[in-house]
């Protein structure tokens, strides 16, 4: 689970849908990504959106 601590002027949970947003952006603008590429993404997307969740 994310902490709500500031990290450089941040929360940590702003910083994690930041990444979020980054990632899905980074997913629709390379389709054509190896395969590898795109399912590390979708892992850190994954692990990012269950942290932001509080690990549902």
């Amino acid at each position: 689970m994310l902490r709500k601590q500031r990290l450089g002027g941040e929360f940590h949970t702003e910083k994690g849908r930041q990444y979020v947003n980054a990632l899905n952006k980074w997913l629709n603008k390379n389709q054509n990504a190896s395969a590898s590429d795109r399912s590390a993404a979708q892992a850190m997307l994954k692990d990012l959106n269950n942290a932001l969740e509080g690990g549902k």
